[in-house]
């Protein structure tokens, strides 16, 4: 795990109780956006796959101790969006334009239908098509929309940490760009 991505996770943590806090406040219908799930999403695509997925299983942890429904739930699900985000990296071209917005539609789907599958395998009845009509297409859209922002906070936070702690032991912050070899 490289220094940028520690950072990465670390936003990720300071993020998901903003994000949990802010969806109770804000979103009080009974289809809110699960704002954690671009945070998820936005770590996959700049993290490597095991840094990703540390960070979804950590902002799912952060989730679920807020929720409290079925323990471990987002925690999966996450995992899962995080980790197919960083993998579409691969088949993606960064260079286009809804990149991250692609990747992040194709792993928050993904992610939704892995905690519908564990929901209906624990025995928790959820109507099949109040589930494909409501929850999937607004968890997709808002994960579609939410991932730039998040992406873009999370790697602001990154380089703003990044040049408080630089990885060169020997590069001083705050100091001159150019210092004569001694």
């Amino acid at each position: 795990m490289t220094r940028r991505e520690v950072w990465v996770y670390l936003g990720c943590l300071g993020l998901a109780p903003l994000a949990k806090a802010w969806e109770f406040v804000y979103f009080r219908s009974q289809v809110s956006p699960d704002l954690t799930l671009p945070i998820a999403c936005a770590a996959g695509w700049l993290c490597d796959v095991p840094a990703a997925v540390l960070a979804g299983f950590s902002t799912g942890l952060i989730a679920d101790a807020f929720t409290g429904r079925l323990i471990g739930l987002t925690s999966m699900t996450l995992t899962v969006a995080a980790f197919i985000s960083s993998w579409a990296k691969r088949f993606i071209s960064p260079d286009m334009p809804f990149s991250r917005s692609m990747a992040a539609l194709i792993s928050s789907g993904a992610a939704d239908l892995a905690a519908y599958w564990v929901l209906k395998a624990s025995g928790i009845s959820i109507d099949t098509a109040y589930f494909f009509k409501s929850i999937l297409p607004a968890n997709v859209l808002w994960s579609f929309i939410l991932v730039v922002p998040f992406e873009g906070l999370l790697r602001g936070i990154s380089l703003a940490f990044s040049r408080l702690w630089p990885d060169e032991a020997k590069r001083k912050v705050g100091g001159f760009p150019y210092e004569p070899n001694a």
